[in-house]
């Protein structure tokens, strides 16, 4: 028995399927060389958040900050969840134990940028559909499912998949306002 959303798109299965190579595809490896990070890039997202913590509010390292402040959110829950199971004794303590051993927090930052990814695979299909039909969207999802550059990109904390997730989200609004020309795609968009 089939749902009217599958009635409607009969491609929203392929898509689904395709999110969920996805991410096992961008997930397989974000464990991979930690605490030693090859990517000399990633400590300078992966800091700055902590700085903010303790009242360094322009500490964003030269980078755009809104991954740092979903970085800072993430990490106070898991500060939060870790005090209460009694892993840390205070903010110094959880301080001193990042820093002797990061790699909680580089997972917490992979996984974010690998759920992002997977987020905009099943948003470029979304576009696809929109702007012609579900089989060029299905298409549009495959290619970026294996693109060995976002596949890479996905994997470490870096600013480049919330990027790339915004950019296809306005454009999705963007087509919408094209299509409809309605003043809340104008904002969304913007």
């Amino acid at each position: 028995m089939t749902g009217p959303i599958l009635r409607r798109d009969p491609y929203l299965r392929w898509v689904l399927l395709l999110a969920l190579v996805a991410f096992g595809v961008r997930v397989c490896s974000i464990a991979a060389n930690l605490p030693d990070v090859p990517n000399p890039d990633e400590h300078l997202t992966i800091w700055p958040p902590l700085r903010m913590a303790y009242g360094t509010w322009s500490a964003t390292g030269g980078y755009p900050p809104l991954y740092d402040y979903l970085l800072l959110g993430e990490y106070g829950v898991f500060y939060g969840l870790g005090a209460v199971a009694g892993q840390f004794a205070g903010p110094m303590d959880f301080a001193r134990q990042m820093l002797s051993d990061p790699t909680p927090l580089y997972l917490l930052g992979r996984m974010t940028s690998v759920l992002l990814g997977t987020a905009t695979v099943l948003w470029l299909y979304a576009v696809g559909r929109r702007l012609y039909d579900g089989r060029i969207g299905l298409l549009a999802a495959a290619f970026l499912t294996f693109d060995t550059v976002h596949v890479y990109a996905s994997r470490v904390v870096k600013n480049d998949v919330l990027m790339v997730f915004l950019l296809v989200g306005s454009f999705w609004f963007a087509v919408g306002n094209l299509q409809n020309g309605r003043t809340r795609h104008y904002m969304l968009a913007g």
